[in-house]
């Protein structure tokens, strides 16, 4: 791994551990040097003081709520409510993941929306506000495609290619031994590590598709705007870019001192599953893919910043390119290498899908599936915050594939597993090859308190 160029990539929740995890290469001795290019968030849960804000930001600004509406009166009482315990946080590094007294303010955004309908109770989808669900589900039904992401990810020629293969049991949407090991307790939110990666020469990419509610694009910006790095704040003054995917309006694109903000037209909480083109437009575009010299479908796709139209190459699929002049073959070699990277990125995107399903169905009590009402203040779960309704198990809306094999893998059980055996300050995760252990050679990456 030392000597190929290494992206991490996550969505929603992801965007705690994946700074988590970017920090602990750049400052571990294990991995001194290690080839660390970039990292990317979509929709992420990043920074709760300026996030818990960006609902009512996006409640105004996408008409969900009327300002001077008894609704709005509703959603300011508990925004007050919440930015008083926010206030309490003087130092960025002192922020937990989820404040106290700010969960109902997602709740007032969405109860207006719970009705009635031909005798069905729906609400709006969290992940989608074009669309509804079934109540108390709420977007848990959304997306439909999980079957085909069981039988995807257990193909035997896919796990091979994602060097998989040691593990024995089959892959699971949920698992809570991967719970365990990536609980945060006492860890503060993640906005505080990301100035001191971007200021090591780490490119981040934060997007957002502008159509979700839970982690939207607009308490993403307030969190920009915010972030004070490489001696200036934000990405004020600098040039924001109409984008354009096959001729289509694609959304925003703003650079700064190693910083990229892209807001995603018409995406959800998951951009990759609803405009896959654009995400992979996206993605190559900021791991700098030379597609002029990649051939195939996906190559032949025009894109633009601004008036800068992307180089491209119109050709057969499964045609090999000739080099450019001036381009040696080993650049074309290259450019295939940043384009493999590209799709190993795009599958964590997709398969952070799963991590998010799972920590969304997460809870300390049994039969906990989403909280759509504001949970218990001695529940300390980390989660991405939710708004109000009622508490349910994963299974009672989404089924299983019928080949889940429920004794080997109790991946939903929601009993509190994650939380058996943790002390304060103990290990969240460990850098390191097992084989090292006993030689001393691990890296323990503990708690913040």
């Amino acid at each position: 791994m030392k000597s190929k160029a290494t992206y991490l990539a996550g969505e929603s929740f992801a965007g705690q551990y994946i700074p988590y995890f970017a920090d602990a290469l750049l400052n571990s001795p294990t991995f001194s040097g290690f080839p660390l290019q970039g990292m990317v968030i979509g929709n992420g849960w990043i920074d709760p003081k300026e996030q818990y804000q960006g609902y009512v930001d996006f409640a105004y600004e996408k008409g969900l709520i009327k300002q001077g509406s008894k609704e709005a009166e509703t959603l300011e009482q508990y925004m007050q409510q919440c930015q008083q315990q926010l206030d309490k946080y003087v130092n960025p590094a002192d922020v937990p993941i989820n404040v106290d007294q700010c969960g109902q303010v997602m709740g007032a955004v969405t109860d207006p929306f719970i009705q009635d309908l031909n005798g069905n109770k729906v609400c709006m989808n969290v992940y989608d506000v074009r669309l509804s669900d079934e109540y108390p589900a709420c977007g848990m039904n959304w997306p439909p495609d999980l079957t085909d992401i069981y039988q995807y990810l257990r193909r035997p020629d896919v796990v091979k290619a994602l060097h998989a293969s040691d593990k024995e049991t089959a892959w699971v949407e949920c698992d809570n031994i991967v719970s365990s090991q990536l609980y945060l307790r006492n860890s503060p939110a993640s906005v505080s590590l990301i100035p001191g990666i971007l200021e090591r020469g780490v490119k981040v990419m934060m997007f957002a598709g502008d159509e979700d509610l839970i982690c939207n694009y607009k308490g993403i910006e307030r969190l920009i705007d915010r972030l004070q790095w490489s001696g200036g704040q934000g990405l004020t003054g600098l040039p924001v870019e109409d984008w354009y995917v096959n001729e289509t309006y694609a959304g925003t694109w703003q650079t700064g001192r190693n910083l990229t903000y892209v807001r995603v037209a018409g995406g959800s909480h998951m951009v990759g599953y609803d405009l896959p083109e654009v995400t992979n437009d996206m993605i190559t575009r900021f791991m700098d893919v030379d597609m002029s010299m990649i051939v195939g479908d996906i190559a032949s796709i025009p894109s633009k910043l601004g008036d800068k139209k992307r180089p491209q190459l119109g050709s057969v699929s499964g045609i090999l390119a000739l080099p450019s002049a001036g381009k040696s073959p080993l650049g074309e070699l290259d450019a295939w290498y940043h384009a493999g990277s590209a799709i190993v990125v795009m599958v964590f995107l997709i398969s952070a899908a799963g991590l998010y399903f799972f920590l969304r169905a997460r809870n300390r009590f049994a039969k906990s599936r989403i909280s759509l009402e504001p949970r218990p203040l001695q529940d300390e779960e980390e989660r991405v915050p939710l708004g109000q309704g009622e508490a349910h198990e994963m299974g009672d809306y989404r089924s299983r594939p019928e080949s889940f094999d429920e004794g080997n893998h109790k991946a939903n059980s929601g009993n509190g597993f994650a939380r058996n055996g943790y002390d304060d300050g103990q290990v969240v995760f460990e850098l390191g090859d097992d084989d090292d252990e006993h030689n001393g050679h691990r890296l323990e990456h503990s708690q913040h308190t």
